[in-house]
């Protein structure tokens, strides 16, 4: 009954079923990432350089889960996601279906790259080496699962992601980011950033 909700509630593409307890957490992701991307992209004004966006995408999608209140049942905490991730994977409501199996689909937050969606997760495999993981806590609501090895997290997606280019963690230049750009600008000050 639940995985039928979710199937129709979240209009999941059928090559992408929720048809086992696993097949949830694809869903898990799907969420997470719209979250991921919606505060990455979060400008005053519209954008669609990944998807259509609304100006300020997180305050448009935290509208949906703002409902006052602590006492929901699953379906209206179901309602509420779907509606806050469709703020970013369907602003402008043209998709029938969602997907949200990558392994079937590919990555729906960036399938509108194309080809050039390789582009940020090969910069952080090789010098923009940064922790990609939820960290968990009250500021979080993903649990923690850098568990104090964010390295080896990032390092695993790697090897899954560029393994048959050959990639191994001696391309990474873990020095990169602090010798081209710096960590501390503490002598610096008037400093605009855009």
């Amino acid at each position: 009954k639940g995985r039928e909700f979710l199937n129709t509630r979240f209009k999941i593409d059928p090559i992408a079923y929720i048809k086992t307890k696993d097949d949830g957490w694809n869903l898990n992701y799907y969420f997470r990432e719209a979250i991921e991307y919606m505060a990455m992209v979060d400008y005053p004004y519209s954008t669609g350089f990944l998807e259509p966006l609304p100006g300020w995408p997180v305050q448009v999608a935290c509208q949906f889960m703002n409902k006052p209140g602590n006492n929901f049942a699953d379906e209206e905490l179901a309602t509420m996601m779907y509606n806050a991730a469709n703020v970013y994977y369907n602003y402008s409501g043209t998709l029938k279906y969602n997907c949200i199996d990558p392994s079937k689909c590919g990555d729906p937050g960036t399938a509108s790259l194309g080809a050039a969606a390789l582009g940020w997760p090969w910069q952080e495999c090789t010098e923009i080496v940064i922790d990609m993981c939820a960290r968990g806590g009250t500021n979080d609501f993903f649990w923690d699962e850098c568990n104090g090895n964010s390295t080896a997290l990032l390092i695993a997606t790697c090897e899954a992601m560029f393994g048959s280019f050959n990639w191994t963690s001696a391309v990474w230049n873990l020095e990169a980011v602090p010798i081209l750009y710096g960590l501390s600008m503490s002598s610096a000050s008037n400093i605009i950033l855009t």
